[in-house]
């Protein structure tokens, strides 16, 4: 299949616009993805982080999450190290144990976005058991166990970045 001409209508410090055939979206500039980080405390809490996102002019609820590899001479930064660094900007919390659950796009962005998501896992208790591995999804599974679905979320405010 021939893949129609790609076409840079406006690159800027974060992002690519592009254009594609008939269709337009953007290109995450200097970035190999992004680490989403189901954080999951001793006491089987979900983390969460509160932010105000420019984009839709309000604060928003989010799993901790960040860009992997953005960063000064990061440009190989893992997905773990990422969710590492990520997890400790944005809450606080330090964590060493990380499994992936799954890599892909973004559902609601998938038809404007590059960027390429990956979820991960982290457990403050220490690591991880077979039993424990097991509840969460495998990377090539779209459906997630019951720590996925923990009704009890820790919330912390988080500054804001450009980007």
């Amino acid at each position: 299949m021939n893949r129609p001409t790609q076409t840079i209508l406006h690159s800027g410090k974060f992002l690519a616009f592009i254009k594609e055939g008939h269709w337009e979206y953007v290109n995450r500039v200097n970035a190999t993805g992004a680490a989403l980080i189901l954080a999951v405390t001793a006491e089987q809490k979900i983390l969460l982080v509160e932010q105000y996102r420019i984009p839709v002019h309000a604060r928003t609820i989010e799993l901790p999450a960040g860009i992997i590899g953005d960063e000064p001479g990061c440009s190989k930064e893992s997905q773990a190290e990422a969710a590492r660094r990520e997890l400790l900007e944005e809450t606080g919390y330090a964590a060493d144990n990380f499994v992936p659950l799954m890599t892909g796009s973004v559902p609601s962005t998938a038809a404007m976005v590059t960027l390429v998501l990956s979820l991960v896992v982290s457990n403050f208790a220490g690591d991880f058991s077979d039993a424990q591995k097991s509840q969460f999804c495998a990377p090539s599974r779209n459906n997630c166990g019951p720590a996925a679905r923990a009704p009890s979320c820790h919330a912390r405010t988080s500054a804001s970045r450009d980007g």
